[in-house]
């Protein structure tokens, strides 16, 4: 009979990261002791997302920081702990009750630190499909097991030199957003683009751009145009905190803003849209899984083509507002030899198998990791 694990799920990160992991944590609910641990200030989603799954047997816990850091964090309306004062108030409890734990970013330092040995067990999972060369980083070699969207993070890695302990089993937030369902905010016929800046400088199309693109669809009636910029853009994270501007675009019927909300990550305006307009942001390797019309801006004028940005031949590339009418005119016709390349870019990022979900395939993948270890523990 197969051992009954203790597995944790650490949730410290903004909201886009809890689907690639909670379907993976109800999963393994079945044959194990599944939880998910986050902090006091957690916004209440996690529950409303398990009622996707009637008959899950996740466990949540909602562990505090230290006193005088919650009291700051409170004074400064952070809407996150500082993750190294909770871990180092909860590095006990984490560290002697679980046999492993699972994190979805690098904040694992402290707890790899402070373990005796090799238990609890950390794996690592991505929130999201790989795109720029950021995803590959030494720090993958503090964990003791991976599981990977794609066969693409593996050749990756060892064309870096480094290799590790893992295993691929796609993209786990699909399991997640097909269960929801969201209508469609335009119903006027017309083609609808996205536009979904990164939040990073100097890459990032918006602080430069941004207000100008906005302009530009609000000057034409062909478009509907749905700006949904990656959710660090305006919490800090991307130094943007004045969204006031969005007033200026609520009178037009052909705009619709939202930055950050639940739909903003659970690719409801994804699947919405005709034609992707974006830049740095990895976010179009979720657009092309249903492959249509890219177009990139290119806010710092560089040679292309460059590594960093391999996802920008996938469709056309901009470096001013300028060319985003003829960009858009041509946008159909510029698609049809790309569709295979965008196919084939899928076959690469994210694995696909029709008998399992993907959930199970995760769920499977970490309970044979742990029955390894133990077996190998055992000789």
């Amino acid at each position: 009979m197969t051992s009954r694990f203790q597995i944790g799920f650490i949730y410290l990160e903004e909201t886009h990261h809890l689907y690639h992991f909670l379907s993976v944590a109800v999963a393994l609910s079945k044959n194990h002791d599944s939880h998910i641990i986050t902090h006091e200030y957690e916004n209440g989603l996690i529950d409303k997302l398990l009622e996707l799954y009637p008959d899950h047997a996740v466990k949540i816990h909602y562990w505090k920081t230290k006193a005088f850091r919650r009291f700051t964090d409170l004074l400064k309306s952070r809407k996150l702990p500082r993750k190294g004062f909770w871990y180092k108030k909860n590095a006990s409890k984490l560290l002697n009750n679980y046999d492993a734990l699972v994190f979805s970013d690098y904040h694992h330092h402290v707890l790899k630190k402070l373990r005796k040995g090799d238990k609890p067990y950390l794996i690592k999972i991505s929130h999201g499909i790989l795109g720029r060369n950021y995803a590959v980083k030494k720090d993958l070699l503090d964990f003791d097991f991976h599981v990977f969207i794609g066969e693409n993070m593996n050749a990756r890695l060892k064309s870096e030199g480094f290799e590790v302990n893992h295993t691929v089993a796609g993209l786990a937030k699909l399991d997640v957003v097909t269960k929801l369902s969201h209508e469609h905010i335009f119903k006027n016929g017309k083609k609808t683009v996205i536009y979904t800046p990164h939040f990073s400088q100097p890459h990032s199309s918006w602080h430069l751009y941004g207000l100008k693109i906005l302009d530009f669809f609000a000057s034409q009636s062909e478009y509907n145009l749905i700006f949904a910029p990656h959710v660090n853009l305006f919490n800090k994270v991307g130094s943007e905190t004045e969204t006031s501007f969005t007033n200026n675009y609520t009178k037009f019927e052909n705009i619709h803003i939202d930055l950050g909300s639940r739909k903003s990550v659970e690719m409801a305006y994804i699947n919405e849209a005709d034609i992707y307009l974006g830049d740095a942001s990895s976010q179009v390797l979720e657009f092309i899984l249903k492959p249509r019309p890219c177009i990139f801006f290119d806010a710092q004028g560089l040679d292309y083509p460059l590594e960093e940005f391999e996802f920008w031949k996938l469709g056309q590339i901009i470096k001013s507002v300028e060319d985003l009418e003829k960009a858009l005119n041509e946008a159909e016709e510029d698609f049809k030899p790309k569709k295979e390349l965008q196919n084939l870019t899928n076959s690469s990022n994210v694995f696909t198998e029709p008998t399992t979900t993907v959930s199970e395939r995760y769920a499977i993948a970490i309970e044979k990791f742990l029955v390894s270890r133990k077996t190998q523990d055992a000789l």
